[in-house]
């Protein structure tokens, strides 16, 4: 009996419920919606990130703060989603859409600019983004813009 299986055993469990907790723990960890949040704001990016791991949906697997880290934690954990504000040191932020697009992976990106913007809208969204978003947005709107986009619908911020 290895170190584990005592333990098990001296907490009055069976090692069939164990791997069972385990399996289960592991199934709703991955039926959440990765998600790297990439602004070059700490205060933002931080505030974003911590209201979207309130989010029972989301799993926050990330923070950027440029877009040449972005776009390697992109490529490193091929999150379901990326919240990109539209301008990051390092990278054009529709430049790093289109590359992120690129890559293969199945990964939407969310642009999230400081206002409405019809230009960087358009560009974005040629670009590849499947999301435009405006941080004038209460939380609630933007989660459920995620999950939208998530579920393979387009969405443009209504304001």
């Amino acid at each position: 009996m290895n170190q584990l299986d005592t333990e098990i055993h001296h907490l009055g469990l069976d090692s069939d419920s164990v791997s069972a907790g385990i399996a289960t723990a592991t199934i709703e960890v991955t039926e959440r919606i990765r998600i790297l949040v990439a602004d070059p704001d700490p205060l933002a990016r931080r505030a974003l990130a911590d209201s979207l791991r309130e989010d029972p949906r989301f799993f926050v697997i990330g923070q950027a703060s440029s877009g040449v880290e972005a776009f390697e934690l992109t490529r490193h954990y091929a999150p379901a989603l990326v919240l990109l504000a539209a301008h990051l040191p390092g990278m054009d932020a529709v430049s790093l859409c289109e590359r992120i697009v690129g890559t293969g992976l199945a990964t939407r990106v969310v642009m999230l600019a400081t206002s409405p913007d019809l230009d960087l809208e358009t560009r974005a969204v040629r670009a590849g983004a499947s999301g435009f978003v405006v941080k004038s947005d209460e939380i609630e709107a933007i989660s459920r813009s995620l999950a939208t986009v998530n579920a393979g619908h387009p969405v443009i911020s209504a304001e």
